[in-house]
């Protein structure tokens, strides 16, 4: 028979716990596996889903430019003339917003003749000054309203046509309006 220490005797050992670094452990591998997952998997699908469709104003300008430039050459005509001349990516800030909200919009005027087109492009400084003076003077609730897309267009023509003294603009366009 063994004799019973008296030291070890009257002090119990406590049960071993498992240390926490296994759990710590677990919980970084499953952060990593799941930010890669998200990095590569998940991330690209959502992301081209998201581009499926959607032109911006510079592409479609583009390809505007490109179309024009291919059907005159078809034509024996000059080389990418056109007659749509772009104003991108205008900011400002509507009448009333004092500074906290803005308008960032492109247009497009689409004009009569190459030469009307010619004319705008060598005046693009006054024709942008007054798209912003037409959208600048308008509330936020007249820019939000879908419905008075169709008078800021008009109102835009009839302005940027007093400029030339004619019937030198077609159309406008919006290919961008974006009101935060």
């Amino acid at each position: 028979m063994t004799v019973p220490n008296d030291a070890t005797e009257g002090t119990e050992q406590p049960a071993t716990k498992p240390g926490m670094m296994p759990i710590i452990g677990a919980a970084l591998v499953g952060i990593l596996v799941g930010a890669a997952a998200g990095s590569f998997v998940i991330g690209p699908k959502v992301a081209s889903s998201m581009h499926i469709g959607t032109m911006t104003a510079a592409d479609s300008a583009k390809l505007a430019d490109a179309e024009a430039s291919a059907g005159k050459e078809g034509k024996g005509g000059k080389e990418g003339a056109t007659n749509v001349h772009m104003i991108e990516n205008l900011v400002l800030n509507p009448a009333g917003s004092n500074g906290a909200r803005f308008l960032l919009v492109s247009v497009g005027l689409t004009m009569n003749s190459i030469g009307a087109a010619t004319r705008v492009k060598e005046q693009d400084a006054e024709v942008r000054d007054i798209v912003l003076r037409v959208l600048g003077s308008r509330s936020i609730n007249d820019l939000s309203e879908v419905g008075n897309r169709e008078r800021l267009k008009q109102d835009i023509l009839v302005a940027v046509d007093s400029l030339f003294k004619g019937h030198s603009v077609k159309s406008v366009y919006f290919p961008q309006f974006v009101l935060q």
